[in-house]
């Protein structure tokens, strides 16, 4: 059972807060739709299934960042920010050139989707800064130990997979759009990289 601290979580403001962040275009969701474009969904669920075991460990990790280091590390936002940014522009700059074999493409959908899809939360700025808020601004108010940080990291990470899902069914269904117009659709994508890059730093 759920013990509350203080008063009682707005849900209408949380889950707006939730689905607006998890379903606005960022690095899963654009790279979830890169991948439908490119692979049958079965392949894909690799990938989205490392979002998601990546994605609940981050969540939790904020939650615990929140409650013991925050004093401790005050500014740290503003390096995780940095280093996100840079990571975001190199993102871009490698899908807009990127032109891998047929058989390169073979061996990692095979063998790596999921270790790529969870270690890419590790780095991934929005979902650092999106867990930093959910935690400190809705959940850790009202709820506060281990279990109950861990039952709404489960939820918000489900939201992820939910969210980037749909991205991919979307890149699937428009695969072959997309693939008549590659050269659009990377400046497009990359574009979106380099503007998420910009709007953490700005």
């Amino acid at each position: 059972m759920i013990v509350k601290r203080v008063g009682i979580i707005n849900w209408i403001t949380f889950l707006t807060y939730v689905i607006v962040i998890t379903f606005s275009p960022g690095p899963n969701n654009i790279t979830s739709m890169v991948y439908g474009s490119k692979y049958k969904i079965k392949i894909v669920m690799n990938y989205i299934i490392g979002i998601w075991v990546g994605f609940f460990l981050v969540m939790l990790a904020t939650g615990v960042f929140n409650l013991v280091l925050i004093d401790l590390f005050p500014n740290i936002e503003k390096y995780l920010g940095y280093v996100g940014s840079i990571y975001l522009s190199f993102l871009a700059v490698n899908m807009l050139f990127s032109n891998p074999e047929e058989s390169q493409i073979d061996s990692l959908v095979t063998t790596k989707l999921v270790a790529i899809g969870m270690s890419i939360q590790l780095i991934n700025p929005k979902v650092i800064m999106y867990g930093m808020l959910a935690m400190s601004s809705f959940i850790l108010p009202v709820y506060s130990n281990f279990l109950q940080m861990t039952l709404f990291s489960i939820l918000l990470a489900s939201t992820a997979f939910i969210s980037c899902s749909v991205w991919a069914f979307f890149g699937n269904f428009f695969s072959k759009y997309l693939k008549r117009n590659e050269l659009l659709f990377k400046v497009v994508v990359s574009s979106l990289l380099f503007y998420c890059a910009y709007m953490i730093i700005r």
